[in-house]
């Protein structure tokens, strides 16, 4: 559903936000979302980019400011329509674009950058002497072919194709 009021969406997007806070994954993941959601302008998806501008955008920047500069572009070539351009929302997204592009986390209301690094702290206090988080250089396309193609980033989960024979032999 694009209900604006509905916060279902909301939490998953935050999850994989927090999830990429977490080095579990790499940022094309995060960029492919973002453009899911800059495909199609809806009141909802713009919340959507917001949220994860406000929870990560600053992290996406430090980590790959090239990538995070081609979404912008990408991002305002989309948005910059006639019509699209009188919503409010959309301006105020390109905003928070620009401010974190600019590295001005006081121009983003409701921004903690504290919050971000405190989850990366914790998670290295969790780690034994040794161990650490493998990033997965995993996509949307992956996760959403899973079925089709296997889970390659899965230990153990070798994959030999549809077996099942979703083609009958002539």
């Amino acid at each position: 559903s694009d209900g604006a009021g509905n916060k279902e969406l909301d939490n998953v997007i935050l999850i994989i936000c927090h999830l990429y806070t977490y080095k579990l994954f790499k940022h094309n993941i995060i960029y492919e979302m973002l453009d899911k959601l800059c495909e199609k302008i809806s009141e909802k998806r713009i919340e959507c980019v917001l949220l994860v501008l406000r929870s990560i955008g600053f992290v996406l920047r430090k980590d790959d400011p090239i990538a995070l500069k081609e979404f912008i572009l990408k991002a305002q070539k989309l948005l910059n329509t006639k019509e699209e351009n009188q919503n409010l929302k959309v301006t105020y997204m390109l905003d928070t674009l620009m401010a974190i592009k600019n590295n001005n986390m006081t121009k983003i209301p409701q921004y903690d950058p504290s919050l971000v690094e405190h989850f990366r702290k914790l998670l290295k206090q969790f780690m034994r002497e040794g161990k650490y988080v493998t990033t997965l250089a995993i996509s949307m396309d992956d996760l959403l072919n899973a079925e089709e193609r296997g889970k390659w980033w899965l230990v153990g989960s070798a994959w030999t194709g549809n077996v099942g024979g979703s083609k009958s032999e002539e």
